[in-house]
């Protein structure tokens, strides 16, 4: 199966039941625009193929309703979609469905905001120039029609703009963040260089847990109604246990000389 482009988001492969068609001619190009079509109908992914299995035509992308994005052709490679040979050798064309009919043909925002994205990345990826008003056309730049239609013709400047900025975003390289630098107390020769001896750092640990345990007899066990004792002998277990702990470490680090 010959793979799609390597977007950050899905794309739904028809590349190659569109080369069965024969409506492609492959030979690869150095691409160097974008041009955006209408549908000229509510056409889903599958839909507009199906036209081109009957029509002598392709383009390289469709987006549909939904901002959904499909690949026809290679993208290097001569769709048949500008009705002018230097447009299909140098341009890379993207379908939109139309959200209404004639006469207006709107194109939905999230359908030619997907497009916008699409060629922002196509620009930064593949042209690997920056879009304008030289390098961003629609259908009737190449040939007369009035293909993309006239509700396109009315938000081109905001469709251009959608273009540009997904372009920047594409070539802004990401700042790495940067690792975190180990504090000394991540290290058990660092915390261990505090003591001269480790009977010193054991007796500040045995400090250390007498004083919670203490603490937390004073705030939980005060009725002495006998319980006390009982969560202080386990308690007192449980110390003895991180002694033992804590005397394995410091017999495996070296105390500070």
């Amino acid at each position: 199966m010959t793979a799609t482009i390597a977007y950050d988001l899905p794309v739904a492969n028809f590349i190659d039941a569109l080369s069965a068609t024969g409506h492609v001619t492959h030979s690869k190009y150095k691409k160097t625009s974008v041009t955006f079509h209408h549908n000229g109908g509510r056409l889903s992914l599958q839909g507009i193929l199906d036209v081109w299995k009957t029509r002598p035509a392709s383009a390289h992308f469709q987006s549909d309703a939904s901002g959904r994005v499909g690949q026809y052709v290679d993208v290097n490679e001569y769709a048949w979609a500008t009705g002018n040979t230097y447009g299909n050798c140098y341009s890379i064309s993207i379908e939109m469905a139309d959200l209404t009919l004639a006469p207006e043909w709107k194109v939905a925002e999230v359908t030619w905001r997907s497009a916008a994205r699409l060629a922002g990345w196509l620009f930064a990826k593949v042209i690997k120039a920056a879009p304008t008003r030289s390098n961003v056309f629609v259908h009737h730049h190449w040939k007369s029609t009035d293909c993309a239609g006239p509700y396109i013709d009315k938000i081109f400047n905001d469709l251009l703009e959608e273009v540009q900025v997904w372009y920047k975003h594409f070539t802004t390289p990401t700042v790495p963040s940067k690792p975190t630098t180990p504090t000394p107390t991540d290290d058990w020769e660092a915390i261990m260089g505090l003591f001269n001896t480790k009977d010193e750092f054991i007796a500040a640990v045995a400090k250390g847990t007498e004083q919670g345990v203490g603490n937390y007899m004073s705030r939980f066990l005060k009725d002495e109604a006998g319980t006390g004792d009982t969560i202080l002998d386990d308690t007192k277990a449980h110390r003895a246990a991180e002694l033992d702990v804590l005397n394995k470490i410091a017999a495996n680090t070296t105390p500070k000389v």
